[in-house]
């Protein structure tokens, strides 16, 4: 308990003396009587002005010359330690309450024995004016140095007497103090050692005894409080029961002895659940506040009796008198500084929200929650009651947020119990348990706004629950459910398979792991059935639908049908079996899922939560039979209409699940217009899905989607019903509905995989405008459905200019979320487990990097939403108009073609540098016969063969020339002339520049020659190349962004060098290519940076590419079609991606010369994504890129890259170069003939890989 020596006591003197070592001792007489007369003219003047004060301490301590030896001495020490204490009683000044401790103890030593009594009676009345400030201030120096001072004054007085037992008293007063506020150990312990002593000096009888023996009681049940050893109580409880019944009559302290007495009781009551002791504690509080009614104190205690006694027997007039008291006590305290006020407030909040519960009084749990938050600002956060009393506020919070439901409550809740739960120690017990309810909480916040950060702090405290719980808890398969309904609620929004697999194997964790017997098994295996069913919809493996039916039919046998749970399983079960039909076509299982259902709808009263959902599902079984087995009068199919309509009308508007019932019907009613075709049943159908639409959440963008393409469907299918502007609206509709379900959110597989599930519905949106004649609308769809992953990319780089001159803190937020995104897009997926059986918690893994990806597209969406209410700013990154996807004159170098491929008609649209659209009808091609081509072109040039460069000599090839040069002549026929015809560029060109156009196919023309396009039977036969300069563009807008990026009239060139990558097959040419680049750029004056084989390595090429406007990469390349940013350059130690190209490309990129293979290789599944190396590159940020449709032969690269680089340094220098435009399309055209000429036209394995994209 020693807090301090005297060494602060030796400095405070030292440092008073500094200036005083010479001086002699008649000089410190002098200054003595200074002090003393200093203090007496402090002592009789302004007691708050401390000027006087202060110059007096100075004088005392200057008086005292070196480290203090004699009587005389300790006295003028012991003056300086009163003056310290009166100066931290005016100004509340610690340092001065310090100085005084320490200068108290030091003291002692020094003291005359005969002097001793005086100013320990001194110390003695310092230390209770000490506690007494203490009790409104608190703070650690403070209560140490009233420990330390008091202590003093018992080593001053140890006689034996009644003056050692009033220095024991205070000590042990100072002592529980500090444990009270603290809740060290050590201090009870001793305050229970000096009060044991103070109770054998003080008798029985004598006027203090029964004080002395209630205050032993008091610390007794001080440290069963901290220690809940029942022993400590009894002991309190015989200390208390002493007090009361040996103090005389009239004793002024009787209301506190019996109010000890009644709260050692009622802990006891707590503890052991005896009434009895809850009878007599009542009955000790109501005698002590009769005995002292303005005792705010024992008004409290009295309030805890009465709600203890309610909780007991539920009389409300308890609760109320309880309720009454506290108001009374709260009232009766003199200010909030009050330590007694925290307490008062947090217990009158208890009783009302009490009250709330029995009564329903919004009022009441209005007025408890105000009485909660005031009690926890005036609890400081190191306070030991500070966690229960947030705790409090939390449950009052909960009742408000149940019975009102508002999302205010609901965040109100979440904060307040985050706070609680950050306050509680990882070791306590109920901190898992905590974290669960935090966790559902804001799971129940992101089902109302969706936000992703709510899912992964849901995630994250599930985790961390999880981790603190020890595998013997009974309740850790319970927090493992709770983990696995998180899994699967991610899943939902984000379609992550992995989560998916996440939610079936916690899931089988907590029902494999539930002790038998326990109430919630059948909660687990319900909640196990839902994501094995939601797995199968998924994947359609068989076995997850086969254990579903299982896991609800077992959770089903565990509960009464009437249960809650129990009716939740059998409506599941009967979906199950649904789900299951669909997969079987089996009318058992249809017949099993009926059975179920309409037991479920007959457990079901009308007002029930789930009605609707239940007749829904209903109504979806009747459908389904129908379409089984069809009947002439419908009977099955007018059932499955009215449950359906019956669910709508019952569901409120604003509830997720209307848009989705709405659907429903409109299917069952578009069946109906099927066998029955009206105006009115079409009429009908039309409406729902157009209501459907407008329900849809943004959140779940695929409900609105799959409404529109049935609008689209009905649109297209009944034209007699119907207008061609009916059916533009509604593909106009579904349209609107690409960057929501292509969410920048989403993983890059996702949002590919969506793409691909679009593709179709723009090809035939754009068809039907161009029919329509409305190629204007064509031009604006083909463009919002092509290449949407790379247009997410590119719309990273918008320019803000505009933005920044109107609103330069909105640009400032997007610029900052954008600069993050472009680290984070590439994100391809979830974290994905490798071993299925592993259930520990690493395995687990909640994907954080992903997370913040999909936060930060949500803080995007947030800012341009806030952008576009702005006026003039309304399509702020909308698809873009067609007036605005036109370039200014003079930017395209030639006309751009668009080739739209769709099932009911082929078409180019042909864009001419001015501005102006034209279609021309394929009418030889179809969609049919252009998959033909393109599935005949990769068996004959790509086959099932390796792509690695130079991996295939020339002669494995040259056997397939033949059906090669046929298939350029179907290309030439029906897609090249036609179009070239309408451009009037089919003509010979003579003496002048060969015109340059870039083709921008779609479909199943990706992945076909366009370029090299001819009849190559015959000898003179026309071939693209000599009537145009091909170039291509996954999209309008990269071309268009390429187009506006400024010329460089210098530019400094990278170039990457892989001769012997380890593991890949040697390019030695590499070397050579380099070369023949070196000496073409070095004449040039161009500055050169080669990175070759063990240099050029994935750090060194990510570190130095922000510095090169052009970069050459000759070496391996590899294909990732599921993700194409995972697409990759072929280092020495790794791959290259592009994602990591899209942090590190220089903003002036200009040129890249991809010399590496699969390089502009798309994904047959995915053809309008460009999903390949070239496109990627002009999407992080180049203007123009050389690219390879497949392999080529190492020999021909540097051929080609010298031939290129020469014609390109000379069209440069010529001038030839236009506005907007590098000069690569024309430089690679000469490059192809130049190899051309070598190894021979028909060869066409070698020059026609060689393609160009962007500008």
């Amino acid at each position: 308990m020693d807090d301090f020596t005297s060494n602060s006591t030796n400095s405070l003197i030292v440092n008073g003396s500094d200036s005083l070592p010479f001086f002699d001792s008649g000089f410190l007489d002098d200054l003595r009587e200074s002090a003393n007369s200093k203090w007496e003219r402090y002592k009789t003047g302004d007691l708050s002005d401390v000027s006087h004060l202060s110059s007096a301490i100075e004088a005392t301590q200057a008086a005292m010359g070196v480290e203090p030896k004699s009587c005389d001495d300790a006295e003028l020490l012991f003056d300086l330690g009163c003056r310290l204490g009166v100066r931290f009683h005016v100004t509340g000044e610690v340092v001065d309450l310090v100085h005084a401790a320490s200068v108290f103890r030091y003291t002692i030593a020094l003291i005359p024995e005969a002097q001793r009594k005086s100013q320990a009676e001194q110390l003695h009345d310092l230390c209770g004016s000490l506690q007494m400030r203490l009790g409104r201030m608190g703070g650690l120096n403070g209560f140490d140095c009233a420990v330390v001072a008091s202590r003093c004054a018992v080593e001053l007085r140890s006689d034996g007497g009644l003056g050692e037992a009033e220095a024991l008293r205070a000590y042990s007063n100072a002592l529980e103090g500090r444990f009270h506020r603290y809740g060290k150990t050590e201090d009870v312990d001793c305050a229970i050692s000096s009060r044991s002593r103070l109770a054998v000096l003080v008798p029985d009888d004598h006027f203090a005894g029964p004080s002395c023996l209630t205050d032993l009681g008091s610390s007794f049940h001080a440290r069963f409080s901290q220690k809940a050893e029942l022993d400590d109580l009894e002991q309190a409880l015989y200390y208390h029961r002493r007090a009361v019944d040996t103090a005389p009559d009239g004793y002024s302290r009787m209301s506190c002895c019996l109010n000890n007495l009644g709260n050692s009781l009622q802990a006891r009551f707590d503890r052991t659940g005896n009434v009895e002791d809850l009878q007599e504690a009542l009955e000790c509080q109501r005698r002590s506040v009769d005995l002292a009614p303005n005792n705010p104190l024992h008004l409290i205690n009295y309030g805890t009796a009465l709600s203890e006694h309610f909780k007991r027997t539920g009389n409300l007039e308890d609760l109320d008198r309880s309720i009454t008291i506290y108001r009374r006590a709260v009232e009766l305290l003199p200010s909030e500084s009050d330590s007694r006020v925290p307490w008062s407030l947090s217990a009158l909040g208890d009783s009302l929200r009490a009250l709330f519960k029995c009564t329903g009084e919004l009022d009441d749990i209005e007025t408890a929650i105000s009485y909660h938050v005031r009690a926890i600002n005036l609890t400081p956060d190191d306070h030991p009651l500070k966690l229960a009393r947030l705790w409090s506020l939390v449950l009052s919070l909960r009742e408000r947020f149940e019975h009102t439901d508002k999302f205010e409550d609901l965040n109100q809740l979440i904060t307040y119990l985050a706070r609680g739960v950050e306050l509680t120690a990882d070791g306590h017990p109920d901190k898992p348990a905590h974290l669960n309810y935090l966790g559902s909480l804001l799971k129940e916040r992101f089902s109302r706004v969706g936000k992703p950060d709510n899912l992964q702090q849901n995630l994250l405290n599930l985790s961390r629950a999880l981790v603190l719980t020890p595998d013997d808890d009974p309740n850790k398969p319970r927090y493992f459910s709770s983990l696995a309904c998180a899994f699967l609620t991610r899943y939902k929004r984000y379609h992550e398979l992995s989560d998916l697999d996440h939610a079936v194997r916690a899931n089988r964790y907590a029902v494999e792991n539930m002790k038998a017997g326990h109430l919630t098994i059948p909660i687990c295996l319900s909640h196990l059935g839902n994501s094995l069913l939601a797995r199968f919809q998924k994947t359609e493996q068989f076995d997850d639908i086969e254990q579903a039916i299982q896991a609800y039919g077992h959770a089903v046998e565990l509960t009464p049908d009437a249960d809650i749970i129990g009716s939740l399983c059998l409506d599941n079960l009967g979906f199950s079996w649904l789900k299951r039909f669909g997969y079987t076509h089996n009318l058992d299982d249809l017949a099993q899922a009926l059975a179920f259902q309409h037991q479920v709808n007959d457990l079901t009263p009308e007002g029930h939560p789930e009605k609707a959902q239940r007749l829904t599902c209903l109504g979806n079984m009747l459908f389904a039979r129908h379409g089984a087995k069809p009947d002439r009068t419908h009977g099955d199919l007018n059932a499955a209409i009215s449950a359906c309509s019956r669910a709508i009308a019952i569901t409120p508007l604003g509830d997720p699940a209307l848009a989705q019932r709405l659907h429903d019907l409109g299917r069952v009613v578009h069946h109906l217009l099927r066998c029955i075709t009206t105006q009115q049943n079409f009429a009908v159908t039309i409406q729902l899905y157009t209501d459907a639409i407008a329900h849809s959440r943004a959140a779940v963008a695929s409900e609105g989607l799959d409404s529109a393409i049935h609008c689209v469907e009905l649109h297209a299918s009944y034209p007699q019903f119907s207008s061609t502007d009916s059916l533009l609206s509604a593909y106009s509709l579904l349209i609107e509905f690409c960057p929501e379900v292509v969410w920048l959110g989403y993983s890059v597989y996702e949002r590919l995989q969506q793409s691909a599930r679009l593709g179709v519905h723009i090809t035939s949106a754009v068809a039907a405008a161009i029919a329509a004649g409305s190629l204007t609308q064509a031009a604006e769809w083909l463009e919002t459905g092509r290449a949407l992953v790379w247009s997410q990319v590119l719309s990273l780089r918008t320019p803000l200019h505009g933005l920044r001159d109107a609103h330069p803190e909105l640009a400032e937020s997007l610029q900052n979320v954008q600069q993050e995104l472009r680290q984070t897009a590439h994100i391809s997926s979830a974290h994905i487990f490798d071993d299925c059986n592993d259930l520990s918690l690493r395995s687990f893994k909640v994907d954080t990097e992903l997370d913040r990806h999909r936060q930060l597209a949500a803080e995007q969406d947030s800012i341009v939403a806030e952008i576009r209410r702005r006026a003039g700013f309304e399509r702020f990154l909308r698809p873009k108009r067609l007036e605005a996807l036109i370039t200014p004159s003079g930017l395209l170098s030639g006309p751009v073609v668009f080739i739209n491929m769709d099932k009911s008609r082929c078409d180019a649209l042909l864009l001419s540098p001015d501005g102006k659209f034209a279609s021309v009808d394929l009418s030889d091609l179809s969609y049919e016969r252009a998959v033909t081509l393109r599935r005949l072109w990769i068996t004959h040039t790509i086959g099932d063969r390796t792509r690695a460069r130079g991996s295939l000599s020339m002669g494995s090839r040259s056997r397939k020339l033949d059906p090669l040069k046929a298939i350029l002549g179907h290309l030439w026929k029906r897609i090249v002339r036609p179009i070239l015809e309408a451009l009037n560029l089919a003509g010979p060109v003579h003496n002048s520049r060969i015109p340059h156009i870039t083709w921008c196919p779609t479909g199943p023309l990706m992945q076909l020659p366009l370029h090299a396009a001819g009849l190559y039977d015959e000898p003179s036969g026309p071939r693209a190349y000599e009537f145009v300069v091909s170039s291509y563009t996954p999209s309008l807008s990269a071309l268009l962004r390429s187009c506006a990026k400024p010329n460089r009239s210098h530019s400094n060139v990278l170039v990457v060098t892989q001769p012997d990558t380890p593991k890949r097959t040697p390019l030695p040419e590499t070397i050579d290519e380099a070369y023949c680049m070196q000496n073409a750029l070095n004449a040039a004056g161009l500055t050169i940076k080669w990175l070759n084989h063990d240099v050029a390595t994935v750090h060194e090429v990510r570190s130095v590419m922000d510095q090169f406007s052009w970069v050459h990469l000759a070496c391996h390349g590899s294909q990732h079609p599921q993700d194409p940013t995972k697409s990759a350059f072929e280092l020495f130690d790794g791959p290259l991606t592009l994602s990591d190209l899209m942090g590190t490309v220089a903003e002036n990129a200009e040129l890249a010369f991809l010399s590496a293979c699969q390089t502009a290789v798309g994904d047959e599944k995915m053809p309008e994504e460009s999903a390949h190396l070239a496109a990627g590159m002009l999407a992080v940020g180049f203007k123009g890129v050389i690219g390879t449709m497949w392999s080529i032969q190492d020999a021909d690269a540097p051929i080609v890259v010298e031939a290129f680089y020469k014609e390109l340094l000379a069209l440069r220098n010529s001038g030839a170069v236009g506005r907007g435009s590098t000069g690569a399309a024309y430089a690679l055209h000469e490059a192809t003939r130049v190899l051309r000429e070598k190894v021979g036209e028909s060869a066409f394995m070698r020059w026609v890989p060689f393609v160009h994209f962007g500008v």
